[in-house]
Parts: structure tokens; sequence; C-alpha cells
């Protein structure tokens, strides 16, 4: 979280933030989306799952970021642990280990 500035009295935060005396509001809303390589595995299934999700090493963002708690809840609620095996803050560099391979088990 970085402070407002003065001159403008407003903040833009990735992140959901508390900040007493302050107003939060949405702005934006994050679409989430499967990256894999056209061989993956689990292209060939019918319906992708989270439970076949959970089969495969997952690439994601780093937690408190782009709402990554949302995608640990998602799982959480449904009993399951995702098998994360890199965070990363950009997403051309999760790109790049999915075409590296990482991720593909």
């Amino acid at each position: 979280y970085f402070p407002p500035q003065q001159q403008t009295g407003y903040d833009l935060s990735p992140v959901p933030v508390l900040v007493r005396r302050c107003h939060t509001c949405p702005c934006n809303r994050w679409n989430r989306c499967l990256i894999v390589p056209k061989s993956h595995p689990i292209l060939l299934q019918k319906k992708i799952t989270l439970e076949a999700l959970c089969q495969y090493p997952i690439i994601t963002y780093v937690a408190g970021f782009t709402g990554r708690g949302h995608l640990n809840d998602t799982f959480g609620m449904a009993g399951l642990v995702p098998h994360i095996v890199l965070s990363a803050t950009d997403t051309d560099v999760i790109k790049t280990y999915v075409r590296e391979g990482m991720g593909s088990d």
C-alpha cells in the first residue's frame, strides 16, 4: 500500500486495504484464466475441475497480490490444497515459466 498523494486525495491499490477514516470501493475485477502449453494433459479432460488442477504443479501470483487470497479460498472451500510450485508478481514471469514447461509435471 502506498499512502495517498496529498495533491490528489486518493490512491489506487492492487489489493484491498483497510484504512481508518477512508472509504474503499472496487474499481476493477481480475478474471482468472488457465495458461498451459498446448500439449498439457489437463487439456484432454472434458471439464477442468479444481480437483484436476490439484493434480499438477501450479504457478500463480504471490500471496497478497492480485487477489491470490481468492484462489486460496476457492480451493480451501472445496477442501483442496493446490500444489503451488512458484509464485510471481508478474504475468510475463508466469507465462515464461509455463512456456519452459514448469507446471507440466
